[in-house]
Formats: C-alpha cells, structure tokens, sequence
C-alpha cells in the first residue's frame, strides 16, 4: 500500500532506518503505490482529514495553555516548544499530504536517475554515508526526546494522576477516563508525527542532496579525463579534434541531465550511507523525546490522575473519561505524526541531496577522464575535436538534468525548509530556557533540544557538501583537457567549435547549485551558524 522506492532496474530499494522510520510512522506524509485500489485511497484521505482535524484540537488546547499562564513565564515556556513544533509540523506535514503524487514522482526520478548504488560506485557511495551520519546520529536526538513525552503515562500510574503527554489546557474535564484514553492515544500520535517528519524529512533532504553532490562530481571526473580519452582514442591527429568535440558533447548532455535534476537528486553508495548516518542517527533524538511524552499514561496510571500528554488547556473538562481517552489518542496520534515526518522527511531529504551530490561526483569523473577517452578511441585525429565536443555535449546533459532535479527538490521542499528555519529560532530559544532553569526535570526538552540544534547543523552541511561540489563544476569544464585536444587535433574548424562550446560550459554552470527557503536563505553550515 505505501510507495516503496525502486531503482531503475526493478529492485527495491534499502532505506536509511530514519526514511523507514518516516515510512511507515507517517501515513499523513508519505505516499501510496501506484497500483493501490481506489478503497486504500479513500482510507488515506479519511484518515488525513482526520488527523488534520486531531492537529487542530491540540492546536487549541496547546494555544489554550500558553495563554492561560501568560503571566508565569516558566510555565508558559512548558508549553511554547511543543506549540510550536506543533504549528510548524501541521503546516509542513499537511502540504506536503496535499501534495504527496508530486512527492513520489520526485522519488521515483531521484532512484532511477540520481541514486548511487553500491554496487556501481562503493567509493562514493561510502562517502555518502559518511556525510550522513550526523543527519542519522541527530535523528536519535528527536527519538529520544520523544521517549521522555512516552515516560508520562508511565508517571501517570505512579502518582495516580492523569496528564496528557503535552502542556495542554482542555475546556472540558479532560481527566475522565472516556475523554482521557483517546486523548492520550491522539497525544501519542501527534508525537510520533512530528518527531518522524522531524528526522524524516531532513534524512530525505540530505539523501538527495549528497547523491545529486556525487552525480555532480562523476561529471567532474569524466570532464577531466575528457582530453587524456580523445588523445588515446585518437592515433592520428586529423580527427582528433572531431572527437574530443563528441566526447565533450556527450558529457555536457550528462551534465544537463544532471541540473535537470538538481532541480530534482543520486552519490557513489556506501559514501551517501555515511554522509546520512548522522541525520540517521539524529532521528532517534526525535524518537527519545517522542518517548518521553508516551510515558504521560503510565504515570497517569501509577498516580491516578488524568494528564494529556503535552500541556494543553481545554474550554472543557476533558479528565472525563470519554474526553479523556480519545484526547490521549488524540496526542499519541498527533506525536507519531509530527516525530514521524521531523525525522522522516529530513532522512528522505538527506537522501536526495547526498545521491545528488554522488551524482555530480561521477558527472565530474567523467569530465577529468574525457580528453583521455577521446585520444584513446580515435586513431584518426582530424575528428578528435568533434568528437570531445559530443562528449561535452552529453556531461552537459547529465549537468542540465541534475539541475533540473535540484529545481524539483527546490519546488517540493522551500516552503517547508523555510517554516522548519524559521521555527527553529523561537523553539531553540524555548527549549535552552527550560533545559537550563530545570536540568533534571526537563529531560525532554534536552533530547528536543539535541536533536533540533543537530539536525540544523547535518543540515547545513550536507547543503554546502552540495554548493561546494557544484562549485567545483565550471572550473572542472575549464581544466576538461581541452588543451591536450587543441594540441593533437590538426582541425582549426572544429577546435574552434570546441572552444566555443567549452567557454558556454563555464559559463552555464558558474553559479553553484544549493536548497533555499522561498528564496530567502540557502542551505548552508555557514546560514544555520550565523
């Protein structure tokens, strides 16, 4: 029923655990197979209207509580992180539900054209998981953060209490054990949405910007060695001109195929697994403080009280019992959503970036390797020239279809980046407050803390991992071997073609490629810093 992603072969595809993780914990955001029955579709969007409807409850309820201890500000800042995150989560989250047939077809580009295997490029691929790993580190920042939500039932049994999960004020007896259990229930599915979208979407982001960073540097490889495979291919210097000019012009096919993308995103495998390992790892903060909320319930138990598990203040008493429940249900649905898609389309962004960025990485072998390629296949060298030129034509192509791609992720994702940025600020500024007035009894809001400051950081530099490689690019056509060809090539005509071509090339790609938020930041280590 949901979309498991395929390379271009057929096979399924191994996701990072935090993606999984956004997978399968975040329905509201991830989208259905193709082939699914028209009932599976109609119970999709049911159940997005329904948890928008259980996001706007706790919407009122968490509001309600900020506003009814406006004049305790230590209280106030109880609540104003969840609020927050909850506000940011519930418009991030249900545009990209609206917008989920638009999201798979990116993915299903980005594993047919972007993704590096590890089978085809194991070096790469290696030093995509390495770029990844503080995206996967900090996804268990939000996991953890999350457990401490999940330890308040846990309380509840204790003291005999009944809290929800989160700061919530009700406008109804919430504590009744019919009102409590769905409430509880909807605490922790909240939790669980937020924290995997949280991790999630990051590690998507960050895949696809490291694998479309490797595709740009394959094309920077191959635009070096352009020259040295002209020259070897060419054994008499008439045609060897012509073609370095075809080699030139496949790799500039390759490199429009490859902005195409960027605008859309695939690295060497076993290095996009380690570039997103940190992202990975990051999603299991946003899972621990997910966590933590989830122990609302037991603690309720244990101290016969009727909690929710955020705070929240309702217009109505919803300690009722049949308040209570559903409201509980109503927070454990809106956590594993808002926990879900935190993690879950960060991993999923991640992805996209990394196996860009491999991508790029073999459009720039291929460059260094395409004089070589055209001497080497062209004992006549009175075509070497041309045949460089549609080499550099098809790298063009791969270049233009990778920016392309880029410009996909950049529709898909600047709106949510740009809210995601832009909440962070307030909420960071919540959570340092709470975790340093109260250390010990602000576990939570420690792991949220961790897990949002990291998850800032795996993010930025995952997105200049990708400006730098694209950076690289126009210099690379520049130092394509074109020389040598001009060199072998006794064709004035066509070396003068070659030229022209190779000076549009570098003109074309100088401006390096790098996610913005509606145009108003870039993704950068140096714009999450400053």
């Amino acid at each position: 029923m949901l979309y498991s992603p395929r390379l271009k072969d057929g096979s399924l595809v191994r996701l990072p655990w935090p993606v999984t993780l956004y997978k399968y914990f975040n329905h509201i955001c991830w989208p259905l197979e193709d082939n699914v029955s028209n009932f599976y579709i109609y119970l999709d969007r049911c159940a997005i209207y329904i948890g928008f409807l259980i996001f706007c409850l706790h919407n009122e309820v968490d509001f309600h509580y900020v506003i009814h201890h406006r004049h305790d500000l230590d209280k106030m800042l109880e609540g104003m992180p969840t609020y927050l995150i909850l506000v940011e989560i519930q418009i991030r989250g249900f545009q990209l539900a609206f917008t989920k047939q638009q999201f798979k077809r990116l993915l299903q580009q980005f594993y047919a054209q972007i993704y590096v295997t590890a089978q085809s490029e194991p070096t790469l691929y290696k030093l995509i998981q390495k770029q990844m790993l503080a995206m996967r580190l900090n996804s268990i920042n939000y996991l953890l953060a999350l457990l401490n939500y999940f330890m308040v039932p846990v309380w509840n049994i204790i003291y005999h209490r009944r809290d929800m999960l989160y700061k919530q004020v009700y406008l109804f007896d919430n504590t009744v054990l019919y009102f409590y259990i769905p409430l509880l229930i909807c605490n922790y599915w909240v939790g669980f949405i937020i924290d995997s979208m949280l991790f999630g979407e990051l590690n998507v982001i960050g895949e696809l910007m490291m694998h479309l960073n490797a595709r740009y540097v394959l094309l920077s490889r191959d635009l070096q060695q352009l020259a040295q495979r002209c020259l070897a291919k060419q054994r008499h210097s008439v045609n060897l001109a012509v073609d370095l000019q075809l080699q030139l012009r496949q790799l500039l096919r390759r490199h429009i195929a490859l902005n195409a993308f960027a605008a859309r995103m695939e690295p060497l495998y076993e290095d996009i697994q380690r570039q997103m390992q940190p992202t990975r790892f990051n999603s299991l903060n946003y899972l621990a403080a997910l966590l933590n909320f989830g122990f609302v319930p037991v603690l309720n138990i244990i101290y016969n009280r009727r909690e929710m598990l955020y705070k929240q203040v309702y217009l109505f008493d919803n300690t009722v019992w049949y308040f209570y429940y559903p409201l509980i249900a109503c927070n454990y649905w809106v956590g594993i959503v808002i926990d879900s898609m935190l993690f879950g389309e960060l991993n999923v962004l991640g992805e996209f970036m990394m196996h860009l960025n491999a991508r790029y990485i073999i459009l720039s072998r291929d460059l260094e390797s395409l004089a070589a390629r055209c001497i080497t296949k062209n004992k006549q060298r009175q075509h070497l020239a041309y045949e460089f030129k549609l080499e550099l034509k098809q790298l063009l192509r791969r270049h233009f279809e990778l920016t392309a791609f880029v410009a996909s992720i950049e529709k898909e994702f600047s709106l949510r980046i740009f809210f995601s940025f832009s909440f962070s600020t307030g909420l960071l500024c919540a959570l340092g407050f709470k975790a340093y007035t109260n250390p010990l009894g602000s576990l939570v809001y420690i792991f949220w803390f961790a897990a949002k400051f990291f998850e800032l950081l795996a993010f930025g530099m995952l997105g200049s991992t990708l400006q730098k490689t694209t950076d690289n690019l126009s210099t690379m056509y520049y130092s394509c071997g074109w020389e040598q060809i001009m060199y072998h090539s006794p064709n004035e005509q066509e070396n003068v073609l070659m030229m022209k071509l190779v000076k549009q090339a570098v003109q074309i790609n100088a401006t390096p490629v790098s996610l913005s938020g509606l145009n108003y930041f870039h993704v950068t280590l140096e714009a999450v810093v400053t």
